[in-house]
């Protein structure tokens, strides 16, 4: 059995080399990092690179669940018979064992070995207050998101509880046509919010009839002209939030993570000036800047 760890950041080659500092090298197990320029297609391509590389099977293990790094991993198990299994939560504590020769089913059972916890009293913890609601003539709109990753680690662990969003909805008209896809987002989507898949037009009409106006609703596009299309088609935008576009031959870097071409930056600008506010913003705690601050 093979293993590859994939991980934010530089975590995954860390996490291996951390690892054979203890146990000594290994060639059954390998590392992708996933880096901001890369989109969650880049990341697929370097994994399948490995997988081809290799005649064995595979268990993909990754950092988070609903994380792109996960997501990739989810979207190749459910089309490639060399991809056995599926880890999220990867720690050095879990893969020593795995590399010395423990199946993962009987490392996670072994739960006490792989997470403890001695203190003297309870850490003091401050809480975020969820964002004021958007919520503009009842429509149930939270944010809307240009966010090339749609679903991802930024999104599960920190956008969604921070904007206690009771539903996510994924407004893209090629996504809809596609089980594996559709698949995937399902698996990410964390299990206390709804999650609803729909074309430009069907979102249109239903948010337009007020059927979340008692939600929370967080919409997330992958591309500022989709933001365009609902505008045009009479919802109610108050804001857009920018964040993370990757890196293409058509794009230049706006701010770390986000490459845009000039037609979206087109797009973008068309919303600025239907007053829309238009801003960019990776992380809850990040401060928002407009669009045109950037230029």
């Amino acid at each position: 059995m093979n293993y590859l760890i994939v991980a934010h950041g530089q975590y995954a080659e860390a996490c291996l080399s951390s690892c054979e500092m203890i146990t000594g090298k290994h060639h059954t197990i390998f590392a992708v990092s996933f880096t901001e320029e890369l989109s969650r297609d880049d990341l697929i391509e370097k994994i399948t690179f490995i997988l081809e590389s290799h005649n064995e099977e595979f268990i993909i293990l990754t950092d988070i669940f609903g994380g792109t790094p996960y997501n990739a991993a989810k979207i190749l198990y459910e089309s490639r018979e060399k991809i056995v299994g599926i880890l999220t939560g990867i720690s050095l504590q879990l893969l020593i064992p795995i590399a010395l020769g423990e199946r993962v089913a009987d490392v996670i059972t072994n739960t006490d070995q792989i997470v403890s916890f001695e203190g003297k009293k309870e850490e003091n913890v401050k809480t975020t207050q969820p964002l004021d609601s958007v919520n503009v003539d009842k429509n149930g709109i939270v944010q809307i998101r240009i966010d090339e990753r749609l679903i991802h680690g930024q999104v599960a662990t920190s956008w969604i509880g921070n904007l206690s969003a009771t539903r996510v909805m994924i407004i893209d008209d090629t996504i809809v046509k596609s089980d594996m896809e559709k698949s995937a987002l399902r698996a990410a989507c964390p299990k206390n919010s709804k999650l609803s898949i729909l074309t430009v037009e069907n979102a249109a009409n239903r948010i337009n009839e007020g059927l979340y106006k008692n939600e929370r609703l967080l919409i997330i596009v992958k591309t500022p002209f989709i933001v365009k299309q609902l505008f045009e088609l009479g919802t109610k935008i108050p804001s857009v939030t920018l964040g993370n576009m990757s890196k293409k031959e058509n794009r230049e870097l706006l701010k770390k993570s986000v490459y845009i071409s000039k037609e979206e930056l087109n797009d973008l600008l068309y919303l600025d000036q239907k007053n829309v506010n238009v801003v960019v913003q990776m992380v809850p705690n990040e401060e928002k800047k407009k669009i045109t601050d950037y230029l």
